[in-house]
């Protein structure tokens, strides 16, 4: 199955390094499974 959805920008627009954080899909009261997702510098 694919997703499609459009992912907000990190808090901190300055990072130096890639950053990793868990991304948890919600809807109609149901949550997806947390999947890994890196922010680029």
């Amino acid at each position: 199955t694919h997703l499609i959805c459009i992912v907000p920008e990190y808090f901190n627009l300055d990072i130096t390094k890639p950053v990793e954080v868990n991304l948890v899909v919600s809807c109609c009261g149901k949550r997806g499974e947390p999947r890994q997702f890196t922010y680029q510098p």
